[in-house]
């Protein structure tokens, strides 16, 4: 959708006011529960975790996180590469994208 971007998205995923230094898997999953409403087990959310913790340290640092986003074809790459932060002053994490982005 339009209004998805990787700086909201990482805000949105991430706990960082605990002093967290990337997304953790409870970060992930709370997130996918929580936030976007989607039913998933945490066996999945575990696979989808681990493997795009590239780096195996237990967290997902926004290239990580970004990559998990990335469009497979070149056009929307750049595309998403461009696109900047659109809900920088929403506090609320349901709030960040619109309900079509979150489904």
């Amino acid at each position: 959708m339009s209004d998805f971007n990787y700086p909201d998205a990482y805000r949105m995923l991430t706990n960082l006011e605990h002093g967290k230094r990337g997304i953790d898997c409870d970060d992930f999953f709370e997130s996918v529960l929580m936030n976007l409403q989607m039913k998933i087990s945490q066996d999945e959310v575990l696979i989808i975790f681990y493997k795009a913790d590239k780096d195996g340290d237990g967290f997902w640092s926004y290239k990580e996180m970004s990559q998990v986003f990335t469009p497979s074809d070149t056009e929307s790459q750049v595309t998403m590469e461009m696109r900047r932060s659109v809900y920088a002053a929403v506090q609320d994490p349901k709030l960040i994208f619109c309900e079509a982005t979150r489904s």
